[in-house]
């Protein structure tokens, strides 16, 4: 798996964080790729079993990584988006700051982020087709639903949304 990593600044603060991180990905045999900029702020600072990849926008990411973390805060992760754009890599978010809406994984959580993401890593693509033909259909009135489960549908397939990437999702609400 390749996994690849955003961020913006490099906080002294974010150093352990970090390293923790690409420890945990590299320990997973899994590849890291590193956006260009993000990576002349810490390569002296952070260490790697191997030279990391770099990438220094959405084409360079495309086709490169199967997922991307943004760590950070919420900025951050948005500003990562833009990087992703249409290429189906999903976005998880690890925020360092003090609160995170949209980047919720919390720097405690890494290891368990991580294994989720191997574990999702897993999942088919003709499942997650599926769910999408599924809400494009309720989405086209094809199938009635009552008003609040409708409501809790649209919810929940914005949760996955955020998780997976909006492009894996090809529909409009």
């Amino acid at each position: 798996m390749r996994i690849a990593i955003f961020g913006m600044t490099f906080p002294e603060t974010s150093k352990n964080y970090l390293q923790h991180l690409i420890k945990k990905i590299e320990n997973e045999n899994s590849q890291v790729i590193i956006e260009e900029q993000f990576l002349k702020t810490f390569k002296k600072h952070i260490s790697f079993k191997k030279p990391p990849l770099s990438y220094k926008d959405h084409d360079g990411l495309r086709g490169n990584a199967d997922f991307l973390i943004s760590i950070g805060g919420d900025g951050t992760l948005l500003k990562a988006a833009t990087h992703v754009k249409n290429s189906n890599i999903p976005i998880m978010g690890i925020n360092t700051g003090r609160l995170g809406f949209i980047s919720s994984i919390s720097t405690d959580q890494i290891d368990a982020a991580v294994n989720d993401l191997i574990v999702f890593k897993d999942i088919s693509v003709s499942l997650i087709a599926l769910i999408n033909i599924i809400f494009n259909i309720i989405n086209a009135g094809y199938l009635y639903l009552p008003k609040f489960f409708d409501i809790f549908v649209k919810l929940f397939v914005k949760a996955l949304i955020i998780f997976f990437g909006a492009p894996i999702f090809n529909f409009n609400f």
